[in-house]
């Protein structure tokens, strides 16, 4: 999930006034909307997981910036999702990591405190499942990129 989505909004308004932002819950729309909304996108901001697999409905040059985790993958590097990459070729979408530092506890939110207990496999798993909150400063020179700014 995105922390504080409003504030975010806001700021890629005001920072890119030509630009159509929706603040979109998938889970409200129907396929029909949401495969509207995502055909019509030129850059689409998500967290992994879930609700990320939707960017194989994205138009040819569209760009994801993907919400990594806390210690996440370095920039742009992405495994191929097995079968789905053999249905859903994904060439035609440029990829973009924003990066989470597990040093500032103020960029995201483990679901449970539990996280810093237990070996690094269930404290990777806690973090992966994190939400994020995102800062303008290190979104911005993502959205420039893909905006081409």
């Amino acid at each position: 999930m995105i922390l504080d989505i409003e504030n975010l909004v806001a700021s890629i308004q005001s920072e890119y006034t030509t630009a159509d932002v929706v603040a979109a819950r998938f889970r409200d729309l129907s396929w029909p909307d949401q495969l509207r909304l995502l055909s019509q996108a030129s850059v689409f901001i998500t967290t992994q997981g879930s609700s990320a697999f939707r960017w194989v409905w994205l138009r040819p040059g569209a760009t994801v910036i993907v919400l990594g985790a806390p210690n996440a993958f370095t920039p742009n590097e992405w495994k191929n999702f097995h079968e789905l990459d053999k249905w859903f070729p994904l060439h035609y979408i440029r990829f973009e990591k924003y990066l989470v530092d597990i040093n500032k506890t103020g960029d995201y939110k483990a679901q449970a405190e539990e996280w810093q207990k237990g070996d690094r496999g269930q404290q990777e798993w806690w973090l992966y499942n994190s939400d994020v909150r995102v800062q303008m400063d290190r979104l911005r020179p993502l959205l420039d990129k893909a905006l081409g700014f």
